[in-house]
């Protein structure tokens, strides 16, 4: 009786024991990796009492189509740069090219690293999380490149991929690059069409059948786009794979 007793008391203290909920792990706020040819791994993690320790820094600016600047707290993402390059090996800083913002919801900005290096970037504190938002009243000039900024708008920023457009897009790197003009119009669609197009082959077939009178407009291309850059692209396509 005592040993059944005993046994009892044991199943009884288990289940009891199994039945406790493990605390969760905190989710991080927000992630930095890199991706390239030697590794893939995360490089920086914030947590979100991270981020509440951090110092944003109020500015005023104005999104892409917004009437009115508005102000926000911001965290450059030029200094956060410069903290992660010291993490990169040697050959790394060279070939990451492609900054990659992902948000909550899986949508993605991709925006070249050459703009972060020359402007900035931003990330905003908000009540829904952190919002990446183009520093288009700091730096008037990034409104002056050939850019979709409009695209390096976006909500619930969840993490950064470093990494290279010859990774992420390789069926659209040009296999010879011997041509200036060919090379002119990958470096443009690239960096300006890829981010606005969710089917870049569509594209790239729309240019490639556009006839020599055909205006940058009739494939869906803004139609103030410079004539060289236009001839550029047509140049470009002709010499692709895909």
């Amino acid at each position: 009786m005592l040993i059944l007793t005993t046994l009892g008391m044991l199943g009884t203290a288990l289940a009891q024991e199994a039945v406790v909920p493990k605390p969760m792990a905190p989710q991080p706020a927000f992630v930095i990796q890199i991706h390239d040819a030697r590794r893939s791994e995360i490089i920086d993690m914030w947590s979100p009492d991270a981020v509440k320790l951090m110092k944003f820094k109020t500015k005023m600016e104005q999104l892409p189509g917004a009437p009115i600047p508005k102000a926000w707290k911001v965290l450059s993402l030029k200094k956060v740069m410069e903290g992660v390059v010291a993490k990169f090996q040697p050959e790394e800083n060279a070939t990451v090219d492609l900054l990659v913002f992902e948000s909550g919801s899986g949508k993605k900005s991709l925006i070249p690293r050459w703009f972060l290096t020359r402007y900035d970037l931003f990330l905003a504190e908000t009540p829904e999380g952190l919002k990446l938002i183009p520093p288009t009243r700091s730096f008037p000039k990034s409104l002056t490149e050939h850019l979709p900024l409009i695209s390096y708008v976006l909500e619930d920023v969840k993490s950064l991929q470093l990494t290279s457009y010859e990774l992420f897009y390789q069926p659209y790197i040009l296999k010879k690059k011997t041509d200036p003009a060919a090379v002119r119009g990958e470096k443009f669609f690239l960096q300006s069409c890829l981010a606005c197009y969710s089917d870049p082959k569509k594209m790239v077939d729309a240019i490639r059948a556009a006839t020599a009178e055909a205006k940058p407009e009739d494939v869906g291309l803004p139609p103030k786009l410079d004539e060289k850059d236009w001839r550029a692209l047509k140049t470009y396509v002709k010499g692709l794979g895909v």
